[in-house]
């Protein structure tokens, strides 16, 4: 059997996705081999620096509704890292393991061969002395940190860097690849259609019809969950802005050159979520390195939290083939797999109980959008969907 992993936030999980599972199988199948698909999924927060549209259990059921045969966990704070964050933590989730066989992603271009000679090129040692000696001179200057890589990039190699989000995050899932030296073997697939997870996102905010989007098996999961957005959390995250002592959030990761105490400035001036990221915005800070700021200012997440090597995985969701899969981990494994997700509390290794009380920090924040006690998520159980996908 080949193990095929996916790093994923299925924020939500739609009909792209469901292709996508469909072709890494289709891959197999042509050889006469047999596939398992593991999802490495964001928590209940995600990249772009917010709640996950549902909670990381009803997104797990509808993953494997649409294919998947095990989701485990990418918890927080990775899940809502920048893209070299969550990309790094991806890969050396999928590589601890240890039986892996290859990491699909999704691809603008479906160009292999240059998002490899990209990714080589990012680990170059003088182009990565050049990027790090330009950030330390240009704290204070006004261009954002994805101008001023994509500037360096072109001048040293004469080329451009991908400007498309999957092809962004495909060139630092193989640079982390590299890096980890894994055996896993990166594999792109060329996006095809046109769904997306943002347009899902709006219309079912909007109240309008998403389910032409949505293949009716995962919407069946996600159906009487309750919808979270940054709204939903916006003044609870308001009060801990207010009432933090001046410089609270300097150490934290995304607030250097003054951004942690602009954040902070602006929720005394502002009453609600969106004026405050209305009033932090400039040309050097994108609206997710805002809101990634944020919450790590609040969550308390710094630099080396987000370089930390994942010391552990939650299981949220499997099928029959994702129960045998489950088991061969058991002996492949050099991390701790958990079912129940409260045993991060009481595990041996430091670094696991430091690291599973961060995530559920996290996922007690995310619990008051559910109108939830702060331990729900540590007394929820896997989701287990009989039956496995072919």
């Amino acid at each position: 059997m080949k193990i095929s992993v996916v790093i994923c936030e299925y924020n939500p999980f739609h009909r792209g996705h469901e292709k996508q599972i469909r072709q890494i199988r289709e891959q197999f199948h042509l050889t006469g081999e047999d596939c398992a698909v593991i999802s490495l999924m964001s928590g209940n927060f995600v990249q772009r620096g917010e709640p996950a549209i549902f909670d990381k259990y009803t997104r797990a059921a509808a993953a494997i509704a649409g294919g998947s045969d095990l989701v485990l966990e990418l918890p927080f704070p990775f899940c809502a890292g920048g893209a070299a964050y969550f990309a790094q933590a991806g890969v050396r989730l999928a590589d601890s393991l240890g039986c892996a066989d290859f990491l699909f992603f999704g691809s603008e271009s479906g160009d292999m061969d240059r998002l490899a000679i990209t990714a080589r090129r990012l680990e170059d040692p003088d182009f990565c002395r050049e990027l790090e000696d330009a950030r330390q001179s240009g704290i204070a200057s006004p261009e954002s940190d994805i101008r001023l890589r994509h500037r360096l990039y072109t001048a040293h190699f004469g080329d451009s860097l991908p400007e498309t989000p999957n092809d962004i995050l495909g060139v630092e899932y193989i640079a982390a690849l590299l890096r980890e030296q894994s055996p896993i073997c990166p594999v792109a697939l060329l996006r095809q259609g046109t769904e997306s997870a943002a347009d899902a996102r709006r219309r079912m905010i909007d109240g309008e019809d998403a389910a032409e989007l949505i293949p009716p098996a995962a919407a069946a999961c996600m159906t009487g969950s309750p919808l979270v957005t940054l709204d939903s959390l916006g003044d609870v995250l308001l009060a801990c802005l207010r009432l933090a002592p001046p410089g609270a959030f300097d150490h934290c990761d995304g607030a250097e050159g003054g951004l942690g105490r602009r954040i902070a400035a602006a929720a005394s001036d502002t009453c609600d979520i969106t004026g405050l990221l209305t009033r932090c915005a400039t040309k050097k800070y994108t609206a997710a390195r805002i809101r990634r700021t944020l919450l790590n200012g609040i969550l308390g997440v710094t630099r080396d939290q987000l370089n930390a090597r994942p010391a552990f995985t939650t299981v949220l969701a499997l099928n029959d083939r994702g129960r045998s899969l489950l088991a061969h981990m058991r002996k492949t494994a050099r991390i701790p797999i958990h079912t129940k997700p409260s045993a991060g509390a009481h595990a041996p290794l430091e670094e696991v109980r430091i690291q599973h009380a961060m995530n559920a920090r996290a996922d007690a924040l995310y619990a008051l959008a559910l109108h939830r006690p702060g331990n729900f998520f540590l007394k929820q159980h896997p989701v287990i969907v009989p039956g496995s996908h072919t």
